[in-house]
């Protein structure tokens, strides 16, 4: 299909031609258009990653919870405008929302941020993009409310309410955002929050605070922030082989709890 105006616009996302027959198509978002002194038209993308073509590390690849997921990538591909084929319908929803069926909102579906050099993933809302890079993700997030709506966030099920409405952790990870969507992963947060509040439990912490004179740490932000970023760490490290990551968060517990009991002995 040859390059038309109705592709000439900057931001559009787009289904691109692939290198070869037997592959599927690049599904791209359009950043630049440029026209050479022969008239020929070339545009700049950044890519979308299909998760069995996201490449982890040790060479393993993603698995995909959605069969139309797709990560988002700020890795720039420049090709001849002709190798647009059409134009394609990509939502980008924070992993809290609910997601909506195909059949309510077709299209391709993005909740995570592949760094190709790193070969890892992110979610939309993490705060750990440059200035430019954040602006983007959230004008992405942004546009695909205009068009959806606000989309209701994820309700837990009841079988799994119980278990966690025994203690405020998990709600306080939900209103941090810092859940990644994944359960394994959210119980883990649960966990590593539980042991590191025994740090901010002694009497000395809390009437320092109150005192608005308090150098200690601060519950629950500062704890929400350790705790992700401990998370973070094991699974980038560890997650080709759960195993070894479990090991890992469950010595990180452990070792959290130990800490916190002797650290208030001394209060």
């Amino acid at each position: 299909m040859p390059f038309s105006a109705s592709f000439n616009l900057q931001e559009d996302t787009v289904l691109l031609a692939p290198e070869t027959q037997d592959k599927k198509p690049f599904v791209a978002i359009i950043k630049d258009i440029e026209q050479s002194l022969k008239g020929n038209l070339k545009i700049t993308t950044h890519l979308f990653y299909r998760p069995d073509e996201a490449e982890r590390r040790r060479g393993h690849t993603w698995k995909s919870k959605i069969k139309r997921e797709l990560f988002y990538s700020f890795h720039q591909y420049v090709v001849p405008a002709e190798n647009v084929m059409h134009t394609c319908a990509v939502h980008f929803i924070p992993v809290h929302k609910k997601l909506p069926t195909s059949k309510e909102v077709p299209g391709f579906i993005v909740q995570k941020v592949y760094n190709t050099k790193e070969k890892k993933l992110r979610n939309l809302t993490d705060k750990v993009y440059d200035d430019n890079q954040q602006q983007e993700m959230d004008n992405l997030v942004q546009k695909t409310i205009q068009r959806l709506g606000e989309l209701p966030d994820i309700i837990v099920d009841k079988k799994d309410l119980t278990k966690k409405s025994i203690s405020p952790h998990y709600d306080i990870l939900v209103k941090f955002n810092a859940l990644t969507g994944e359960t394994s992963r959210d119980e883990h947060l649960v966990m590593l929050l539980q042991n590191v509040q025994y740090l901010f439990d002694s009497d000395d912490n809390s009437d320092a605070i109150s005192n608005g004179n308090s150098k200690s740490f601060v519950w629950p932000d500062v704890a929400v922030q350790a705790v992700v970023a401990l998370e973070k760490a094991s699974h980038d490290t560890f997650s080709p082989n759960y195993q070894n990551y479990s090991e890992k968060i469950q010595n990180l517990a452990f070792n959290l709890k130990v800490v916190s009991y002797f650290f208030n002995m001394n209060y």
